[in-house]
């Protein structure tokens, strides 16, 4: 069964991926498979559209060594927690189409 948290960041990654945006959060610590690992997955797609998803890293690693590794995992940008409105507002205006 989901918890609580589970569930709501289910409805915020189908709001997300609904305006053609992925965000990972806990990009570096999810027990199944990293934000890391599921961003280079995501770019292997033989399909255009879905390997060119935006993907936004919202994690609490935020540290030079977290900022390369997203970004070689492809990902668009990165956020550190806590979450500053502004930026996840602009980070949403540049790679949401």
């Amino acid at each position: 069964m989901l918890s609580e948290k589970h569930k709501k960041l289910s409805v915020l990654s189908a709001w997300a991926l609904s305006f053609g945006c992925a965000v990972g959060w806990g990009a570096f610590v999810m027990p199944v498979m990293d934000g890391c690992e599921a961003s280079r997955q995501i770019r292997a797609l033989s399909d255009k559209k879905k390997s060119e998803v935006p993907i936004i890293a919202m994690t609490a690693n935020a540290f030079g060594d977290d900022l390369k590794k997203s970004k070689e995992a492809g990902m668009n940008a990165h956020l550190a927690k806590p979450i500053d409105v502004g930026m996840l507002t602009e980070t949403l205006a540049q790679w949401v189409r």
